[in-house]
């Protein structure tokens, strides 16, 4: 019965996300920035440097910009193919969602979580499933790392497989994202004490799979443009936003935004909340999940420059 229920949402997430995906013409510049940045690539035959306008696009690095030149190149451009790597990425999402709350809460929390994740507005259409932007990717690596983790303190594989998708979002979305990942993982350790169970050989080899990940490429942007790489890529990129004054937004405007678009399931939040308050839930789920929370929530809180599909993670 509840095998048939996962099927079913996954069927319900695969009729949402995909029919249609190319109906519309495209939603937004990133959008279709991220489209020429992978035309670029067959283009010049050049897929170590990522070029925008002829000029060095050191905004993002290179994972989903490789997959959709594939893609232009197996079946052409189009809003479709433009936008199927999001979209598969969100159905993988959805199904390392459903896969995260078996493991916390067993299979009717994970049924639950997907078919939540799989009806939201935001997921599916703001930098979304449906859209040709990288969230729903970086998405699916944090959700796939985040069950690598909650597994791993007894499966030494699953917590190399949480390490090597926290890497997989540092080539996907930017490097930043495999710290504040692998930075989610050391604070949920620290809130279930469980530090002292796993052995130091298994952290390290985390480590250098995560490192072995997301560096190679980064380490050679950095010998082929020099200081000029990392001052956009981690300047503005990440300290701009970061400290600048940018978006007019509130602190606590992403409460709106998950809200608006995360709805209807956006008001279950405060009972949930209440709810985890009162159980105190114990153990590696419930202390990695508190972690997540907590660190994307100040990260995203801090920020200056604010957009609502930062929240989705």
């Amino acid at each position: 019965m509840e095998r048939t229920a996962a099927t079913a949402v996954l069927a319900l997430a695969a009729v949402l996300i995909l029919f249609n995906l190319g109906a519309n013409s495209l939603h937004t510049l990133d959008e279709a920035r991220h489209a020429v940045v992978a035309e670029n690539i067959l283009r010049d035959g050049d897929w170590l440097d990522l070029t925008y306008r002829g000029e060095p696009y050191a905004n993002k690095p290179p994972l989903k910009f490789w997959l959709t030149a594939l893609t232009f190149e197996a079946f052409g451009v189009s809003p479709w193919t433009i936008r199927v790597w999001s979209a598969l990425f969100g159905l993988a999402a959805v199904a390392g969602t459903m896969a995260l709350g078996r493991a916390v809460g067993g299979n009717r929390t994970g049924i639950l979580a997907g078919l939540m994740l799989a009806t939201s507005a935001q997921f599916l259409y703001t930098h979304g499933a449906r859209t040709g932007e990288l969230d729903s990717a970086l998405l699916c690596w944090f959700v796939m790392a985040m069950w690598g983790f909650v597994r791993g303190v007894e499966n030494r594989r699953a917590f190399l497989l949480g390490c090597a998708a926290a890497g997989l979002a540092g080539m996907t979305k930017h490097l930043a994202f495999t710290v504040e990942i692998l930075g989610i993982w050391a604070l949920g350790m620290a809130f279930a004490r469980r530090w002292r169970i796993m052995p130091r050989a298994t952290i390290l080899s985390g480590l250098a799979v995560a490192a072995a990940v997301a560096l190679p490429w980064h380490l050679l942007q950095w010998v082929r443009q020099g200081s000029e790489f990392w001052a956009g890529y981690m300047g503005r990129e990440v300290a701009t936003r970061a400290f600048d004054v940018g978006d007019t937004a509130g602190p606590l405007a992403y409460v709106m935004w998950i809200k608006d678009g995360l709805y209807p399931w956006a008001w279950f939040l405060p009972l949930a909340a209440w709810d985890a308050i009162r159980r105190r839930p114990a153990g590696r789920g419930g202390a990695m999940l508190l972690a997540w929370v907590a660190v994307v929530g100040a990260l995203i809180t801090i920020s200056q420059v604010k957009f609502s599909w930062y929240a989705l993670p």
